[in-house]
């Protein structure tokens, strides 16, 4: 998080969001949302997923 002029903003690393209390990240399930945009298989890793052929 930065300090700004009376309060703070925080941000996350790509794969990430700020989790319900603004102030921590989590990552995102990009599998849970039309399956990643993959035609067959996709596999979540930590602050990501890939696209795998069965």
């Amino acid at each position: 998080c930065e300090d700004t002029i009376g309060s703070f903003v925080c941000t996350c690393a790509e794969g990430y969001q700020l989790s319900e209390d603004q102030v921590h990240c989590e990552d995102i399930h990009e599998c849970e949302v039309f399956n990643g945009g993959c035609s067959h298989i996709c596999v979540e890793e930590e602050g990501g997923y890939y696209c795998s052929c069965p």
